[in-house]
């Protein structure tokens, strides 16, 4: 999980985080999933990846959680180094 400091949920609506959600979804295929919401506590918006390759469930979520800081000048607030299996 990473999550991403960003008060602003509208910001799951532009073009750049519709893109690369999608190019996330592409790299995995069928062997994982992305979930990207807004934190229904917190002014942050939480980016969970999950496949069979940590690598590349890892490179898609900083992926996602760098082109949300680009875009609306957020700042990813945690993201958990890589452990073995899955990233949830």
């Amino acid at each position: 999980i990473a999550n991403v400091r960003c008060s602003d949920p509208h910001i799951l609506q532009t073009e750049a985080m519709i893109s690369a959600i999608e190019e996330a979804r592409s790299i995995l295929r069928d062997v994982g999933r992305v979930v990207v919401r807004p934190s229904g506590t917190e002014p942050v918006i939480r980016v969970m990846v999950e496949g069979q390759d940590q690598d590349k469930v890892q490179r898609c979520a900083e992926t996602i959680a760098a082109a949300m800081a680009g875009d609306k000048g957020g700042n990813v607030v945690a993201m958990p180094k890589k452990s073995g299996g899955h990233a949830a």
